[in-house]
């Protein structure tokens, strides 16, 4: 998970953004138009086929 997690972190944390994580769930915060971060959503699933994603507000 690490390997997978490294480049979000790096993305959302250059962006002013927070990121946490508790146990099988990541918590971002940031200051994205909902576009946006769907879109980057979809990038970051093409990273593992095991792991999906999903935005909740």
């Amino acid at each position: 998970m690490f390997f997978f997690e490294r480049n979000i972190v790096k993305q959302i944390t250059n962006a002013g953004g927070l990121y946490l994580r508790y146990i099988d769930d990541m918590f971002i915060i940031i200051n994205w138009p909902e576009r946006h971060l769907n879109k980057q959503i979809d990038q970051w699933n093409t990273l593992n086929s095991n792991i999906q994603l999903k935005a909740q507000a």
